[in-house]
């Protein structure tokens, strides 16, 4: 009988004798049943032992089924496909197994639902082990969550039953230990899989015990069943000298993470028993993570450089940002004196709220730095000196695209640079971005002044970079789809902290250490990432960042949940270090942002900002990534140097204008923004590459992100219900005690209650699908080569034209109002 089961089996420390001559013999024994797949996992991290396994499995398959198909095995029969684990490596086959489920999630049409059967590479089923799970998982009108089956640990002389109790199966006892549940009598529904989270790829050890605990959240919370099987259909081998959980160092690192995440929900007696058990066992001891100790943190000083003239240039439509960003300029250079009238902070606007930005600039005017506001006529008036007006010649300029808006704000910068005693450097920025940086110190979170201008000054005479790139503090410049769940699931365990039993006396500020730790990797707060995967189950305890260097407080986590549908991080804010900024040498990159200072002035007009255009549905545009586009241009091809250093400015989304569309169009325009600018650093390294090649590489890159959106999806509409859900249980036993924190409960929900309306309910599902159509209509080839023409033939021409002497005041002629302002920078420009 054909089921729809998926077997993945994770196999890993070169145990590929174990894998064939034990667990895979005994997946191909099973009675009765065709599972749809079997992938096997490689956790090796081995060329040859993966051509090992692959060898190895097809030949075991051959010769098991030999007898039974003596005229070849149909394609479909027990079909087994080897992948490589590409999520993270070593920590008991969780990132493994993830990435085994995640295939199966890939390959699954929807129609029916799935099961997921996981088995250790050195354990074994017996013949009915499939058969019956299946069975008892369909035995009621609603099918099972999950089956889990008893069974037998063997060890080297004896072999001993382990009889599992539906009794057993509660979230209070898998916070005291383990009732049963293992890796391999892991039977369960692939939607409740992905519901629940996955494996915590954080977790070197304990992984079954939390995914136990997510799997029954989700239970209690849908309804469903965890169908236990009392007899005993597979053996547990432990008499291996290798396993990966048997390492102390392992086991006490997985135990850590464990009471971290759960602590908060013990009640005294639950925490009290679980730590006898892990005692007993393990020999563990707990020791709570505790505050950093106070230090005295010192930042580099660049207050004694000598100024430099520098021109900050901005796109914008929103008068709010610039007024705040000039603010903070204001305030940098009365903290810098040396630099005041050094500064030329320029406004390109960019939207319908130009009478607003003008009158914000004029009134935050002042001696300390020159402005200027180029408005929408200038703009147009520049038609005959801008050099790619041809390119963006279907754009309005009230609706410019990021990249148009970048262009023409370069092109002004440029010709600024070329007066006499014009600008020295260019620094463009995003309109959002305020001077100063967010840090931790002694355990909270602080607003640090640094001297930025400084430091600009020290890099602009001593690097040897043609541009200059820094990543933000606070929050990530990212649309928020991007990290929906890890944002959810911070909020839903720091409000167990703040509402728990809190049973080992924790408090919010007691795990800074997590986010100081995390705070320093890549991405970590990232869903979509590509790099790594050990941070979307990892939680980080939310931290004030709205007044930082005050105490967290339950008020104010509430207060901040109502961030989130204005679409503004809350968690996991970006933070800079006291190393990183001490630090002038810049490492390579092309990962441009809202922040590039250009040394190379040329760079502003030579190298226009490109993204694909987009024609769905009628409407054209550009697509994001334009920066990065850009800068892989300058590395791969104009044999520039573009360098990533520390220029920390404040990202402070929470006072953003206004919440970003959440459209299929939106979304696959950043899905085709993200996968195009990796296939064109493919196509600039390798020209000759084949137009079939760099499709299917494209394609497989919007395949991985949908799937990745899809599992997040489902991942934080559960995340949603058990806030909401949380809240709920608070609110009853805050309402006659406390009725100020009740009121703050009840809004917190009301907040969920529209998050979920707007973001997670079934529309990004339906949405799925239009996004695909629209990403079909996309010629990736025909855009990559478009772009790849524009930067190899016109730029190189404009570069030339624009150094000859003369050349500017010549094309100047017909452009009598901004030639009077470019002679007397003072004002608004109006």
């Amino acid at each position: 009988m054909n089921i729809p089961v998926v077997v993945i089996i994770a196999t890993s420390k070169r145990r590929t004798r174990l894998l064939l001559e034990r667990a895979l013999p005994s997946v191909f024994g099973q009675q009765a049943v065709n599972p749809e797949c079997i992938y096997i996992v490689d956790d090796d991290n081995c060329e040859r032992e993966y051509e090992a396994i692959v060898r190895g499995a097809e030949k075991v398959r051959e010769v098991y089924f030999a007898e039974m198909f003596p005229q070849g095995i149909p394609d479909d029969w027990f079909r087994v496909r080897v992948i490589r684990n590409h999520r993270t490596q070593g920590h008991s086959g969780s990132g493994a197994w993830n990435t085994g489920a995640e295939a199966a999630f890939r390959a699954h049409n929807g129609s029916s639902a799935k099961y997921l059967a996981i088995l250790d590479d050195d354990d074994e089923w017996y013949p009915s082990y499939l058969s019956a799970c299946y069975r008892l998982s369909q035995q009621s009108k609603e099918p099972a969550a999950a089956v889990v089956t008893s069974f037998h640990r063997k060890t080297v002389d004896k072999a001993e039953l382990t009889r599992v109790s539906a009794d057993d199966l509660t979230i209070d006892s898998f916070l005291i230990g383990n009732p049963g549940w293992q890796g391999s009598n892991t039977f369960i529904d692939m939607t409740v899989f992905w519901q629940a989270g996955g494996f915590d790829e954080s977790m070197r050890s304990t992984l079954d015990r939390d995914l136990a605990i997510r799997v029954l959240e989700c239970c209690e919370l849908r309804d469903l069943a965890v169908v236990v099987n009392p007899q005993p259909l597979w053996c547990h081998h432990t008499d291996g000298r290798d396993r990966v959980t048997l390492c102390s160092a392992s086991k006490r690192q997985g135990l850590d993470r464990f009471y971290s995440k759960y602590s908060a929900r013990m009640s005294a007696q639950v925490f009290e028993q679980s730590l006898k058990r892990a005692s007993r066992l393990f020999g563990y001891l707990y020791e709570p993570e505790s505050r950093e100790p106070c230090m005295d943190i010192q930042w580099r000083s660049f207050r004694n450089e000598a100024p430099v003239r520098l021109l900050i240039g901005v796109t914008s439509s929103c008068a709010r940002n610039v007024r705040e960003q000039m603010l903070s300029l204001t305030a940098q250079i009365n903290a810098e004196p040396q630099f005041s009238g050094y500064c030329h902070y320029v406004v390109l606007t960019n939207g319908v709220n130009e009478d607003e930005i003008q009158q914000a600039v004029s009134e935050l005017t002042c001696d300390l730095f020159c402005t200027r506001v180029i408005t929408l006529q200038e703009q147009r008036q520049s038609r005959f000196r801008f050099p790619y007006r041809d390119i963006y010649a279907s754009e309005e300029l009230h609706k410019k695209s990021i990249a148009h808006s970048r262009t023409l704000l370069q092109f002004f910068c440029w010709e600024m640079t070329q007066r006499e005693d014009g600008p020295e450097y260019v620094l463009i920025l995003d309109d959002d971005l305020l001077f100063e940086t967010l840090a931790l110190q002694d355990g909270q979170l602080i607003t640090q002044k640094l001297d930025f201008l400084g430091k600009i000054a020290k890099l602009g005479r001593e690097s040897t970079a043609d541009m200059l790139v820094s990543a933000y503090s606070d929050a990530p410049a990212l649309p928020f789809y991007s990290s929906i769940r890890t944002q959810l699931l911070d909020t839903y365990y720091s409000l167990h902290e703040f509402l728990g039993c809190n049973a080992a006396g924790s408090t919010g500020n007691s795990h800074c250490y997590q986010l100081s730790v995390l705070s320093t990797r890549d991405d970590y707060y990232y869903d979509l990432s590509s790099s790594r995967s050990d941070h979307l189950e990892s939680p980080v305890l939310w931290q004030n960042a709205n007044t930082p260097g005050h105490a967290v407080s339950l008020g104010d986590l509430l207060a901040d949940i109502a961030h989130l549908n204005n679409e503004a991080n809350i968690t996991r804010p970006l933070l800079a270090t006291h190393q990183q900024w001490a630090e002038l040498n810049g490492q390579p990159s092309f990962r441009r942002g809202g922040i590039a200072l250009y040394r190379n002035l040329g760079l502003l007009v030579d190298v226009p900002n490109l993204a694909p255009l987009m024609s769905i549905t009628g409407s054209g545009g550009h697509s994001r990534r334009s920066d990065f586009i850009s800068a892989i241009y300058m590395t791969e091809i104009a044999g520039k140097s573009v360098e990533l250093v520390s220029l920390p400015l404040r990202h402070h989304r929470r006072q953003q204008n206004k919440p970003c569309d959440m459209s299929a169009m939106k979304l696959a325009n950043d899905i085709i923004g993200l996968c195009f600018y990796r296939v064109f650093r493919e196509f600039c390294r390798n020209p000759d590459i084949a137009e079939d090649g760099l499709r299917a590489s494209f394609s497989g890159l919007v395949e991985q992100y949908l799937v990745s959106m899809r599992v997040n999806n489902l991942r934080a509409e559960q995340l949603v219900m058990l806030i909401e859900d949380l809240l709920v249980c608070s609110h009853l036993s805050h309402e006659g005690s406390d009725p100020v924190v009740a009121g703050q409960i009840r809004r917190a929900r009301l907040d969920m209650a529209q998050f979920r309306s707007e973001h997670l309910t079934e529309k990004f599902s339906s949405q799925v699908g239009e996004i695909r159509k629209f990403i079909e209509s996309f010629d990736v080839f025909e855009q990559v080569v478009r772009i790849y023409g524009i930067f190899n033939h016109q730029s190189p021409q404009v570069w030339r034209l624009c150094n000859q002497a003369g050349a500017l005041s010549q094309l100047c002629v017909n452009d009598d109002l901004m030639r009077l302002q470019d002679k007397s920078f003072t004002g608004t420009g109006t």
